[in-house]
């Protein structure tokens, strides 16, 4: 006997839980098809969420929309698992030299970071565990969001729901029609692709520019611990004893398994800028679904009406989960247009 939903989901990491709570709040049936022992960076991710990234410190791509939804939607989802993983947490961002300090003295009084910037230290904050001879700034409405705790609780809230199916799902069962799609006994107005990485050997979207990138991270034991998250190089994202220390970005590594080249630099960073004793506890990795223009890719596909995508949020996934998973559900609910830079048509 055949099931009939609106939208089957492939994938439950970041995107296809955030797209998939979306659809939820506007009374969509939904259906996810999710193998929970398959790989996936989102089970592994840090989860940090930061409007000021880069060496050279930019505001992020998009960041006024961003950081003003994400903490709704985030408080909204804790709020329905009633559990906590979104935290708010400023990032210290150590300078690099004196130019970079200067830089940021006059900077702050522009009004593009004045939402973002919390205070710029001209001397060191005297954390005797922390290399910041010349100051730093403090970001704020930055933090982390602890991804697997998300997963783990909204994957038992579909379970509950009977909204979700522990398989892999099988692309040689799925059936185009003009209008739904139909996959083994389920029946749907569309079907939408949240496989992360997985995603670059999808036929049906060869021709998107997938550029995955690498990552791992550590979990260290410390003895100090920092009532900030640190960014410098790399981050420092403080527990109640542990840190977790990141993360690499190796674009021709492709494995899943963690290397000790990369430990090795994660380790080495760690000690120049964190003077504490610290013991590794382990070491994870995972492959982040990017791609070569660095931007989501979002859409129906051009040929397939039935067929969708919600993929390519990279690095930065917690940050841009939310406000496009919203933006395509509009799209698909009231033809409200894709912002170009992510509509999966770009590549087409």
């Amino acid at each position: 006997m055949s099931e009939d939903y609106d939208y089957i989901i492939v994938g439950q990491g970041l995107a296809g839980t955030c797209l998939a709570y979306s659809l939820m709040q506007h009374g969509m049936r939904i259906l996810v098809i999710d193998e929970s022992q398959g790989h996936s960076a989102s089970k592994i991710a840090a989860g940090l969420f930061n409007p000021i990234t880069g060496r050279n410190m930019v505001l992020t791509w998009q960041a006024e929309k961003l950081f003003s939804y994400l903490p709704l939607f985030y408080k909204s989802l804790q709020k329905l698992l009633n559990r906590q993983f979104f935290n708010i947490i400023p990032i210290y961002r150590p300078f690099y030299n004196v130019k970079e300090q200067n830089r940021w003295m006059s900077e702050v009084s522009d009004r593009r970071y004045s939402s973002f910037v919390k205070a710029v230290f001209d001397t060191s904050q005297h954390l005797e565990y922390l290399e910041d001879p010349f100051g730093g700034m403090l970001i704020k409405n930055a933090g982390y969001v602890n991804v697997p705790t998300l997963l783990h609780h909204f994957n038992e809230y579909l379970n509950e729901l009977g909204m979700i199916k522990d398989e892999v799902f099988d692309i040689k069962k799925l059936e185009l029609n003009s209008h739904h799609v139909v996959y083994k006994d389920y029946t749907a107005r569309k079907v939408i692709f949240c496989e992360g990485p997985v995603g670059v050997s999808n036929y049906l979207f060869k021709s998107v520019g997938y550029r995955p990138v690498k990552g791992e991270i550590l979990l260290v034991k410390a003895q100090n611990i920092p009532k900030w998250i640190i960014s410098k190089g790399i981050f420092i994202l403080p527990g109640n004893e542990e840190l977790v220390v990141g993360a690499t970005y190796d674009r021709n590594d492709q494995g899943w398994n963690t290397t000790t080249s990369a430990g090795a630099w994660l380790e080495n960073k760690l000690t120049n800028l964190y003077h504490s004793n610290y013991k590794i506890v382990s070491q994870r990795a995972g492959i982040r679904p990017t791609i070569i223009d660095r931007r989501p890719v979002i859409g129906i596909h051009p040929s397939f009406s039935p067929i969708g995508i919600f993929n390519g949020l990279g690095t930065k996934g917690v940050s841009l989960a939310p406000y496009f998973a919203e933006q395509f559900v509009q799209h698909l609910l009231h033809g409200v247009p894709l912002e170009k830079e992510v509509d999966v048509k770009r590549f087409f």
